[in-house]
């Protein structure tokens, strides 16, 4: 799931960083990226909130995370929930819950897009063997058109990984 967000015009209540950072920022930012590392913060609005405090004017902050409305939580069982809620992952987020934080971090969303990255062999082999299996293809489905059409619906119903 990824989701692009920016700062808002107005912050109502903004997050100071601590003085050992300020000395060391000398500019702000135009962009920031954080991928899979939100689900393992403590406090996941302040994480977004000290990112948006580097951020200059319009900074563009893009933000991904594991999806909990996976479509895989919901066909791949217990053994997939298992791989999936693990505990190194403090928090789960879905688009709305991610929209919110953000939202509370002061920041204004821009644009979301799900995102699929796994083709549909991948969750046949979910289901039949009940672990990942890499890149492996199912010969009878293995489909450009098959793997598009998986992943477009999936990132249209907002299901993606």
């Amino acid at each position: 799931m990824l989701i692009m967000i920016h700062l808002k015009n107005a912050v109502s209540k903004p997050i100071v960083l601590p003085k050992r950072h300020k000395k060391s920022i000398k500019k702000k930012i135009d962009i920031a990226t954080s991928f899979d590392v939100i689900e393992h913060t403590l406090k996941p609005r302040h994480f977004l909130a000290e990112i948006a405090a580097l951020l200059a004017k319009n900074g563009l902050l893009i933000v991904s995370t594991p999806n909990r409305k996976d479509a895989m939580i919901e066909i791949g069982g217990e053994t997939y929930q298992q791989f999936f809620y693990r505990t190194h992952h403090r928090w789960y987020f879905d688009l709305k819950s991610l929209i919110t934080c953000a939202q509370l971090a002061g920041l204004e969303v821009v644009k979301t897009h799900c995102i699929q990255r796994y083709g549909l062999s991948n969750a046949i082999n979910w289901i039949k063997y009940g672990r990942p299996c890499g890149t492996s293809k199912i010969k009878v489905i293995d489909s450009p058109i098959i793997d598009e059409v998986w992943k477009r619906q999936l990132e249209i119903s907002g299901s993606g990984d």
